[in-house]
């Protein structure tokens, strides 16, 4: 009798995007779109029965690898939604801004700095532009 290692074929997967992988939990129960019959809400999904399953034993696994068997490590679970002050005191408000640039036509979302990034590089390779100390304002005038 053939032992299964001599059995299995290697089977090259074709580029299989995300939408598909999406369309396909669907299909299987896993996640459906948040407030479907209203007309959905983009990006977001709810589990179902199998999702809820699966991401309870992805959180337990990941719980069991990088907590229980651990010394040096403790479980904490805080809240997500914290006192504006908070996050003004931990420098996120002040510091932190990701300028996104919306497409009209797909509806999807782009960093503005990884947009004109992208361009100077496919473009200009020699351009000595720092992207990280241009305003707000410049990055939306640049892409213009």
């Amino acid at each position: 009798m053939q032992s299964l290692q001599t059995r299995t074929t290697q089977v090259e997967s074709p580029g299989v995007d995300l939408d598909t992988i999406a369309a396909l939990a669907k299909r299987r129960g896993f996640v459906y779109p948040t407030s479907e019959i209203y007309g959905g809400l983009a990006n977001t999904y709810d589990y179902g029965p199998l999702g809820t399953q699966l991401l309870k034993n992805i959180r337990d696994s990941w719980w069991r690898e990088f907590i229980t068997k651990r010394e040096d490590m403790v479980g904490l679970d805080s809240a997500i939604i914290l006192h504006p002050q908070t996050w003004v005191a931990s420098g996120h408000v002040g510091s932190f801004t990701d300028p996104l640039v919306e497409d009209k036509i797909t509806h999807k979302r782009y960093r503005a700095d990884h947009l004109i990034e992208g361009w100077l590089a496919a473009n200009v390779p020699s351009a000595p532009v720092a992207v990280t100390d241009m305003k707000t304002a410049d990055m939306a005038a640049f892409i213009r």
